[in-house]
């Protein structure tokens, strides 16, 4: 959807070697998508289009897909894209890491909707912070994972150790690591270590996965 309708250029090189069970209706796509970095297939030559991929060949497609593809469109200096979700309108949330702050993409056109601008370090990036307030005021470190909860947005904030939660009235702490003065524990006392990973399951629960996981959130 965000990459519109590319044709894959000429290849060099040998195709996949089973391209030949490809189906036609992705055919094209693949070939785009290997041009383009996205997909780079098995480390035999081949694409293996009937096997399912991993958790891991997933996250490296929408890494590949953020750093080649996005980024590129959006001319957005430096721009680190960690987590992507979509929303019901049709547009992209992405968390980026170097600007500590969320995009809402739409149209090829970014907009900040959350994180403010913080001060730089010495090489000017952007240090972050912590700070619960309305969106545009609101602080994060390193937004992480990104996923639809309740009526809003869960956000894993890695280097601040806590779970946020955007909605368009505000920034949330969900929870957060007890035992640090900056940082407050949430209502549920649930602790963390750079948290990263972010899923609800069917019955709306959200799960998390962490570096080392103090406690769990039931």
């Amino acid at each position: 959807v965000y990459a519109g309708s590319p044709t894959p250029p000429a290849l060099g090189g040998e195709p996949f070697t089973d391209e030949a069970q490809i189906g036609a209706y992705a055919l094209e796509a693949v070939r785009w998508a290997r041009s383009a970095g996205i997909v780079n297939g098995m480390g035999d030559g081949s694409f293996a289009p009937k096997k399912g991929a991993t958790r891991a060949e997933l996250a490296s497609i929408l890494m590949n897909l953020s750093e080649r593809v996005l980024v590129s469109r959006l001319s957005i200096p430096n721009a680190k894209p960690a987590g992507l979700a979509l929303d019901k309108d049709g547009s992209l949330l992405v968390t980026d890491t170097y600007h500590k702050c969320i995009w809402r993409v739409k149209d090829g056109q970014a907009v900040r909707i959350a994180g403010a601008e913080t001060a730089g370090d010495l090489y000017d990036e952007p240090m972050g912070s912590y700070v619960d307030a309305e969106p545009e005021k609101s602080c994060f470190r390193q937004p992480w994972a990104i996923v639809p909860f309740l009526e809003g947005w869960a956000i894993s904030d890695t280097r601040n150790n806590a779970l946020r939660f955007l909605d368009e009235i505000s920034v949330q702490t969900v929870n957060a690591s007890a035992g640090e003065s900056d940082l407050p524990t949430g209502d549920y006392g649930v602790t963390y270590e750079r948290p990263t990973g972010l899923a609800v399951d069917e019955e709306g629960n959200l799960k998390e996965e962490v570096f080392h996981a103090k406690e769990g959130l039931k």
